[in-house]
This record gives structure tokens, C-alpha cells and sequence, in this order.
């Protein structure tokens, strides 16, 4: 998926050449080019970086939102149920 990623942006803003990056070994990448001095720029972008930060978002203000919404709940049932006075018990001797 990274070398799909940095080849569409690649040939997006490359004006002069178009050169296809290569996957070299495991983990580098490559690019065939001709002999010479040349100045290369890669341009990597995560894809669903957006998407995912968004969703992480919205998990967060619902948590929040859950939070506030059982806190007032359980502060409107506190409030109308009103505490018993405490009854003194009687003392029985034998």
C-alpha cells in the first residue's frame, strides 16, 4: 500500500519526468532512472489519515457526551430521592 501511495503523488507533481517507483528489497523503494544528475522529490501522504482521525473524534465527544448524559441522570435521581431521617432503635434490656 505505501508504494501506491507515494507513486500517485509522485506522478501528480512531477513535471518534467514520470518515473515509476520501484519496490526495492522489503522495505525501500526505487526508481529506474537514466544516468545522470536529477532532483527527486517523493510526496507521501497516509491514506485514511483524515478518515481515521475524524472517527477517533467522534469517539471521543461520544464518550464525552455518555459521560455528561449519565452524570445528569444520576444527579436528577439524587435529587428527588430525598434521604429517610434515620430512626433512633428502641433499647431492649433483659
Amino acid at each position: 500500500m505505501p508504494i501506491h501511495s507515494i507513486q500517485q503523488r509522485l506522478d501528480r507533481h512531477s513535471r518534467r519526468q514520470k518515473a515509476e517507483l520501484l519496490q526495492a528489497n522489503t522495505a525501500f523503494s526505487a526508481l529506474a532512472l537514466e544516468p545522470g544528475k536529477h532532483t527527486v522529490e517523493l510526496h507521501y501522504h497516509t491514506p485514511y489519515l483524515r478518515t481515521g482521525a475524524c472517527l477517533s473524534a467522534a469517539g471521543v465527544a461520544a464518550f464525552a457526551a455518555l459521560i455528561v448524559i449519565t452524570e445528569i441522570s444520576r444527579k436528577k435521581k439524587n435529587s428527588t430521592r430525598r434521604a429517610k431521617p434515620l430512626q433512633p432503635t428502641p433499647l431492649v434490656l433483659k
